[in-house]
């Protein structure tokens, strides 16, 4: 059953920007309100924008978005939908007109929801950022950044020419991206890291344990003095490196794969 829902309406005046999608563009904000619970899943998806989800104590979804386009015709066709289905949670998307050669149209989303559960964004051209979440968390986006602080549960990101950063993730983390660095701080849980021409940095938390497989190229992979080497090749700062090492008596892996950048594990304290 569908308990709430909400279309955009404009706050502010439309005004006339220089924006990423071309010069002469129309930038319009628009807010949202949609009644919900903490706990609600919340899914969100739009296109040449980026999403950030922040924690609030309202018992309302509050959305901020600002829509891009080269005509006031393009801006009006853009329709932001929010609504809160007891069964599925929270949806947030953005629907554009059909693509038109010279016209191409973006959303930006800013979301503040009470503690939210088991969370999807979808983005192209954008970043990603999420707060104080809960549950399963997949990120996906193309030419942006992500950021994930304060998870309480596994996340996956994938991801394209840009940086990823997690902090504070309960759970088991899942990292895919190229042309950027990846930091992950406080592991406590396995993970899989994978990204080219950019370095990775890794500090685990002290109660971690397993086996660890890390290779980069062009350059070398540093680890905890405490880790138990089980095998290591190269590492001299040109050509391939490949090194094993475990902390433990864990047995599940994590592994580090990169290119043309530094590997860095350090140890939690």
């Amino acid at each position: 059953m569908r308990i709430g829902m909400a279309l955009g309406f404009v706050a502010g005046s439309i005004v006339m920007v220089a924006s990423a999608i071309g010069a002469d563009s129309l930038k319009e904000v628009r807010e949202l309100k949609v009644a919900t619970a903490p706990g609600a899943a919340l899914s969100v998806r739009t296109t040449n924008g980026g999403i950030e989800i922040a924690p609030t104590d309202s018992s309302e979804m509050r959305i901020k978005a600002t829509v891009t386009a080269r005509s006031k015709e393009r801006l009006d066709a853009v329709h932001i939908s929010a609504s809160n289905d007891a069964a599925k949670g929270n949806d947030v998307h953005v629907d554009f007109p059909p693509p038109v050669k010279g016209e191409e149209e973006g959303c930006s989303l800013v979301i503040e929801v009470p503690r939210a559960t088991n969370v999807k964004l979808v983005a192209s051209n954008g970043g990603l950022s999420v707060n104080g979440t809960a549950g399963t968390a997949w990120l996906e986006t193309s030419n942006g950044g992500v950021t994930i602080k304060g998870h309480d549960g596994p996340a996956t990101v994938r991801s394209t020419n840009g940086p990823v950063m997690m902090s504070s993730v309960s759970g088991k983390a899942a990292i895919k991206t190229s042309n950027g660095p990846v930091t992950l701080h406080g592991a406590a849980q396995p993970f899989q890291i994978e990204t080219s021409n950019g370095p990775v940095q890794v500090s685990l938390a002290p109660a971690f344990a397993g086996v660890m497989s890390m290779a980069t190229s062009n350059s070398k992979i540093a680890f905890p003095k405490d880790a138990k080497v089980e095998s290591q090749s190269g590492n001299k700062g040109y050509g391939n490196a490949e090194v094993k090492i475990s902390f433990g008596s864990g047995s599940e892996s994590s592994s580090i794969r990169t290119s043309n950048g530094p590997v860095d594990v350090k140890s939690g304290s």
